[in-house]
């Protein structure tokens, strides 16, 4: 029997004899008692993936202190709004995030973002969520870099809409990585096999299948409590 929820009473229609019942939306523990759900929040419901990242747009171009992002995955390159058929079809995660941190839409005044990012163990194929992530070095970037200045042109006019996206990945992580990106800090965060698997041994309700276990060891960031 599960002990996440807290006891309740439902009223019964005597006339009827019937009543409704619907589980508590929140997962609540009697330790939580400390930090109450508050009444009287404003929700609003959105509807589609084009509605809700056009409002998550808007939201962070009108951030004027900081921007707090922690996300299970990141894509640079991914836009937000789309007009067209070829990358980029609309402003990017990178473009906007680097945009807001020198204070483009602030009056020339930067804001302060950080982005906190779950990645899981590199070597898997089976989660590939940071695109990018850490296939450029300072050297290869000053080779690109040489290049450019060599040839009077961008290292991606050549490039098809595929590799210019990739491209534009591996850069930005560079950037935002090595401080290219003044107000803009981003930062991952992985799992440990070892630790993971011995901290599942020691819970009372441990996975009894060794591959839920190993699973759940390899890939621990993805299943938080």
């Amino acid at each position: 029997m599960t002990t996440t929820h807290h006891p309740g009473s439902v009223p019964i229609d005597l006339r009827k004899r019937s009543a409704t019942v619907t589980s508590q939306w929140l997962l609540e523990r009697p330790e939580d008692s400390n930090s109450p759900i508050y009444h009287a929040n404003q929700l609003e419901v959105l509807i589609c993936g084009e509605e809700g990242f056009a409002r998550i747009l808007e939201d962070i171009r009108n951030a004027r202190h900081s921007v707090e992002i922690i996300c299970w995955g990141f894509d640079p390159a991914m836009e937000l709004e789309r007009r067209g058929h070829t990358w980029p079809r609309g402003t990017t995660w990178g473009d906007l995030l680097r945009d807001v941190a020198a204070g483009k839409y602030n009056n020339g005044k930067p804001v302060q973002v950080r982005v906190l990012c779950w990645r899981e163990n590199p070597s898997s194929i089976a989660v590939k969520n940071t695109p990018g992530y850490g296939t450029l070095d300072a050297s290869q970037v000053k080779r690109i870099q040489h290049h450019e200045r060599l040839s009077g042109k961008p290292y991606t006019a050549d490039l098809n809409p595929e590799e210019r996206r990739r491209h534009f990945n591996a850069m930005w992580y560079f950037n935002a990585t090595s401080g290219a990106i003044p107000s803009l800090t981003f930062l991952v965060r992985s799992g440990d096999f070892s630790d993971a698997y011995s901290s599942l041994a020691q819970e009372k309700e441990s996975p009894t299948s060794l591959t839920e276990k190993g699973t759940l060891a390899l890939f621990p960031t993805a299943h938080q409590k």
